[in-house]
């Protein structure tokens, strides 16, 4: 497939690829499937998540089998087909059938999560978990420090041995390498800059940092040459920390934490939330996607077991879809505040029914 594509693009004339990419996007749907057994799931338009939702529904990023299939442009019924076979219907970048808007789950790829800067880091560090406190004693006995580059053509390097290396080694298929000349020209406009990490004079990881308006925003980050080691050492620690106390200096009342999976047991989202960051609907404007989802399959009750999912309803706030009860979910009470409800599958079993908890929120 990927060699007849590479055959016609130099072949087709480009409006009329742009023409086949148009109708393999709206007419183009992918079965995607677990190597070992009929699991599978029905994605529709974009498939650059293919990886991100084989992760979740599959619980593999990169093992899996992909059919392709042709549909008409109204693919409601297809979709409903798909979903009761498979469990789990997503659209990328596709506007859902009226007929399926009762079903719609709208579900961002990634949350933004922030965190307020306007107390003091004193009175920060006393509200902090025991873990966030451990970490910032490890930062402290590690030696570590940091300085702040500014200089386009570091941003060459940084790609090449530790943006690159780093992301692929922790996040593989799902991992979203920004270009090191896009990164190069950020820089020259003086839109951002990288807090670095160092001990004994050598760079050990750094992160890119939006400087622009009242909020600092990580964003592009790496450690040398993807060592997993560092991670263990705290140098991931060291980069919120600094990053943090790099927003303060510049008089920042909020620090972003960027893109993160958007539910509550993954370890990225677990990280963040444990420095006190909450969820930011303002800034969760990108990448969501419309799910169908029966939570009576077998394979979509397991996911929904594994994992509680952080959905936008109709009135855009924060609601959640899980098997588990709030309390079996490890959650800060300002994360809490976030949620507007939290949904669980219809008691009485009905297909692609979920119902709210009453007592939700507290």
């Amino acid at each position: 497939m990927n060699r007849l594509l590479s055959i016609i693009k130099k072949l087709v004339p480009q409006r009329l690829r742009g023409w086949l990419a148009r109708m393999r996007h709206e007419h183009v749907h992918y079965v995607v499937s677990n190597t070992q057994d009929d699991v599978a799931f029905c994605l529709l338009g974009n498939p650059d998540r293919l990886a991100h939702f084989a992760r979740i529904y599959l619980r593999s990023a990169s093992e899996y089998r992909v059919r392709r299939g042709l549909h008409r442009k109204n693919w409601s019924a297809l979709a409903l087909d798909q979903a009761r076979r498979h469990g789990m219907v997503v659209a990328t970048d596709l506007e859902l059938p009226a007929e399926l808007e009762p079903l719609r789950l709208r579900v961002p790829h990634l949350v933004a999560m922030n965190l307020d800067l306007r107390e003091s880091e004193a009175a920060f560090l006393k509200k902090l978990s025991h873990s966030a406190r451990s970490d910032v004693v490890k930062v402290t006995r590690e030696g570590y420090q940091a300085e702040v580059e500014t200089n386009p053509e570091w941003a060459f390097e940084f790609f090449a041995r530790y943006h690159e290396k780093a992301l692929k080694q922790r996040y593989g298929a799902e991992a979203y390498v920004m270009p090191a000349q896009t990164m190069a020209n950020l820089l020259a406009r003086k839109a951002c800059e990288f807090v670095c990490i160092t001990l004994d004079g050598q760079r050990l990881a750094a992160v890119m940092c939006d400087v622009r308006g009242a909020n600092y925003r990580m964003g592009r980050l790496g450690w040398l040459d993807g060592n997993p080691d560092l991670v263990k050492k705290g140098v991931l620690a060291a980069v919120y920390w600094f990053a943090m106390r790099r927003a303060r200096e510049l008089g920042k009342t909020t620090i972003m934490f960027g893109g993160t999976p958007g539910y509550f047991e993954d370890g990225v989202f677990a990280y963040k939330m444990k420095w006190g960051a909450v969820l930011s609907r303002e800034d969760t404007t990108f990448g969501i996607k419309d799910m169908v989802l029966d939570p009576t399959h077998p394979q979509a009750r397991a996911m929904l077991a594994r994992n509680s999912f952080i959905g936008v309803d109709a009135d855009e706030r924060f609601v959640v879809y899980s098997c588990k009860e709030p309390r079996d979910v490890r959650i800060t009470p300002e994360m809490q505040n976030c949620i507007a409800r939290w949904y669980q599958p219809d008691p009485a079993g009905k297909p692609f029914v979920f119902s709210a908890k009453p007592e939700w929120p507290q």
